[in-house]
Parts: structure tokens; sequence; C-alpha cells
């Protein structure tokens, strides 16, 4: 008999009447971490936490060799063990007893609970009563009503059916309210089920994570505050040198023709020479009142100070008529500008100024960005309810990681110190400012290396002639305009 139960995986023991051990097979005794010699013909007391009746199958503690308690449940037969009566245990080794995981439940952070499939609460945790502010007597088998809001009741019930009917398991956010008190809990819930595999209980287990939260939210706030600042110091950067560099072109050159007075040799200055000096100063002159004209229209879109003025009017001339004096002034520059309409007129209500300013920013960065003998296409489609005008090249083309935030302000896609323009970062976000104030829409397209091709739809709507204005607070000439608009470009210095 002894081999045979040596050779099984249970554990076994063997007791005499007074429950002194007369056999242990090597499973037991490999997990007691005995030798059979130190249990055989002591007594069972010796090796177990209390003093247990024999009579039935039931739970024992024994302690190992190195005094670690293990719980067993066992199986008792009664036979006779080398002619004498006995008793014999079959030994398993229970994980966790009821109480061992109600023990574990009840130290826990995390609010645990487990409802009958009524919704009655039959048991809640420490953690639980802690945060609902209640006792266990106070909530056992009382329903969510008894406990929250009703409006959040409703929510936990009908996610509680819908976890019996569907007998899922679900994690999630909820918002509960608990003393008046908006608190964020991330939840997960599941069912018991029974042999046949029908719902039988339902539980769960939250941790509030509304500090969590508020740690996230903070970050956030802390992370755009310093977006917030790197932003305003480049600006501040970008700006500095913006104003620095006209500046200086217009004291050197102002700077050399008084050298030349105070040593009485303008008189032997060339035409052409002086010609030339003027127009470097005109030139960053109008820079800089580009860069102040988008600095002042930037400010009062962001204050609410500028206003469309609407009136009707054919936008395939107003555009054309743009494109045509900006072709005649980039003549001296290696870029063609091709123009095409599918519709000879369309009459809609749009802001003369803001259009054409627009449309000279486009161009502007298509000349900027484009390449030497490059060209630049502008077409206008007419649609049922919206006109597009889109202003495509051939140059350089935007990276995947940029086109996301083209239109931000003070954003660049070349910032090196060989790039062949200048420019603040303004002028996108004008454009898209300014087409948004019509109503309108702005989209780009491009591939790195191919070109960009930058897209505005307007409404194709009209005022009524009393909303028209009668008068026109512009007096710049569009070859004027283009002048401002153009004169960041190296070329035409």
């Amino acid at each position: 008999m002894e081999s045979i139960f040596n050779c099984i995986d249970e554990c076994i023991m063997v007791l005499d009447e007074s429950n002194t051990i007369e056999f242990c097979n090597n499973s037991l005794l490999k997990r007691l971490n005995y030798k059979s010699d130190e249990l055989v013909k002591k007594n069972l007391i010796n090796f177990v936490k209390d003093i247990i009746n024999l009579d039935n199958d039931g739970e024992i503690v024994f302690y190992d060799n190195k005094n670690n308690s293990i719980k067993f449940t066992y199986k008792i037969n009664t036979d006779t063990w080398k002619g004498n009566s006995a008793k014999i245990l079959v030994l398993k080794e229970e994980g966790y007893s009821k109480t061992d995981l109600e023990l574990i439940l009840e130290n826990i952070p995390l609010l645990a609970w487990i409802k009958d499939l009524q919704g009655k609460y039959i048991y809640v945790n420490r953690a639980y009563c802690n945060k609902v502010g209640l006792s266990k007597e106070e909530i056992i088998g009382k329903h969510d009503r008894d406990i929250f809001c009703e409006e959040d009741a409703i929510v936990i019930e009908e996610e509680d059916r819908r976890l019996i009917d569907q007998k899922c398991n679900i994690m999630e956010k909820e918002n509960i309210r608990l003393s008046n008190k908006l608190k964020l809990f991330f939840v997960v819930k599941d069912v018991i089920l029974d042999e046949k595999e029908n719902a039988k209980r339902s539980f769960g287990m939250a941790y509030d994570i509304t500090e969590n939260r508020r740690l996230e939210d903070d970050r956030r706030k802390l992370e755009k505050e310093i977006e917030e600042e790197r932003i305003r110091n480049e600006f501040f950067n970008n700006i500095s040198h913006e104003f620095k560099t006209p500046l200086n072109v217009i004291l050197s050159t102002t700077q050399l023709i008084g050298r030349y007075i105070k040593d009485k040799d303008i008189i032997t200055i060339s035409k052409d020479k002086i010609k030339n000096y003027i127009e470097m100063i005109e030139n960053n002159s109008y820079r800089l009142l580009r860069l102040t004209d988008n600095l002042i229209d930037i400010t009062k879109i962001d204050i609410g100070e500028c206003k469309v003025r609407l009136e009707n009017n054919d936008i395939v001339s107003i555009v054309e008529n743009v494109v045509l004096t900006a072709c005649d002034y980039i003549g001296n520059i290696n870029s063609e500008i091709i123009f095409d309409t599918d519709v000879e007129e369309e009459i809609i209500a749009f802001d003369q100024e803001k259009v054409e300013k627009i449309i000279l920013n486009l161009l502007s960065n298509a000349v900027k960005y484009g390449k030497d003998n490059g060209k630049i296409f502008v077409n206008i489609k007419s649609y049922e309810n919206d006109i597009e005008i889109s202003v495509k090249d051939n140059g350089i083309g935007i990276s995947p990681d940029k086109i996301n935030n083209i239109f931000d302000r003070f954003v660049q896609e070349d910032k090196s110190l060989s790039r062949k323009q200048e420019g603040s970062g303004l002028g996108l976000a004008l454009v898209k400012s300014l087409v948004e104030m019509h109503n309108g829409s702005v989209r780009v397209k491009s591939e790195l290396g191919k070109g960009s091709e930058f897209t505005i739809t307007l409404p194709a709507k009209k005022v009524v002639k009393n909303e028209q204005l009668k008068f026109n607070i512009c007096n710049q000439t569009i070859f004027e305009k283009c002048m401002i608009e153009f004169s960041d470009i190296y070329a035409i210095i």
C-alpha cells in the first residue's frame, strides 16, 4: 500500500485512532519539507494549527519545516493499516478560503462590491464604505438609488443590466457625485456564473482617479504655458530680426549717403548708384510697412476689431487683377504665374481689400518657396454654393511634421540662415483668419520637394444692396500692395 501511495500526486497521511502519524507519502513530505522519520510516530497536534475533530471531511492547517502555514482541505476514509484501525486523509492544498479573500478585500485601497441580480448589495469592502461615507449595515441590502443621486444611479443600473444580459466585463471611467463633489473613477465590472453559465452575481472594483485627472489637467496647463512662452520668445526673436534687418539696411544706406555728403563727394556718385540706394531704402521701408500691417491686422483680429466689409463684386476680375499686377511687379524674378478660371464672372459678397491681401499672401508664399524658373498656377472654380481659389507652386513643399501647423502663427518651413527670403511666420495665419471671417475655409496639400497647393473656399452668397458699404477706406493701389507684400523677397532688393 505504501508503494502505491508514493506513486500518486495527492498528499496522503495515515493516522491511528489517537491521531499518531503512521505514514506520509512522498508528495506530502515534499510539500511540508520533512523527512519521514521527522513525522512518523509523532502526534498530529505537533504539526497543525489547532486540535481538530477528524470524524468528517474538512479543512486543516499544517506547519511545514520552516513553520509556514499551509491550508489543506481533506477527505477522510476509515480503513485498516497494518492490521489496525486507521484514518486515511487525502489532502488537497487550498489557495485561499472565503475568509482569506474577504481579508484581502478589506485591506486593499480599491473599492470592491458584490451585488445580486436585482442590484442589491450583498458585500462591500472597507474602502467602499469610507468613500461613500456609509457603514456596511447602511449599504448591504440596498440599491444604488439608496446611495447615489438618481441621475448617477440610473447610469449604474443600466450598465449592470447590460453586464448581466451580455455576461461581459466592463472597463470604463465613471463620474459619480459624492458629498456634492464630482469624482472620477476607473471601474471594472464582471459577472459570476453558475454551473449552467447563467449569471449568478455581479461584482466590481473601482479606483478614484480624480486626483490623477487634476494632476493631468495641471500638467497639460503647464505644458500649454511652457509652449505659449516658447512661442512668445520665438515670436519676439523673429520680430526683432525682421525689424532689425531692414533697419540696418536703411541705416547703412543713409550713413553711406551721409558720408558722401560730408566728404563733398555726392556730386561724383552716378545716377544709377543713387537710384540703387533709394530703391534699397524704399524696399526695406516696404518690408517694415508689411510687417507692421500684419501685426496690426493680427492684433485687430485677436481683439475683435477687424471686421469684414462685404460688398457684391466680381471675384474673378478682382483675383485676376491681383495676379496680373503681381506678374508685372515680379517680372524680374524667375517665376511664371499662370491664371485660369472655369467661369468668366462670379458675383459674390466679399471684402475686396481682405481678399486682395489673401491672394497676395499666397502668391508671395509661392514665390518665396518656389523653384527658380518655376511656375505658379492660380485657378478659380465655381460650384453651386461656393467658389474655390487655389494657388499652386512646384517649389520645396512642406514637410509632413509641419503641414498640420502651417497656419499657426510664427511657423516657418525654412528657418535656415541660407534661405532666400525673410518672413515673420504671420502671413498664412493671417490668411486663415481672413478667410474664416468670410465664413470660408483654407486647406493645403503638399509633397516635400514637389510643391504645395493652397485652396481657399468662399461661400457664393450675396448681400442685399442696403447692406453694402458705399465707401472704400483703402487708398492703396494694387501695385503698392504688391510692393509691400513682395518686399521681403531678396531678388527684388
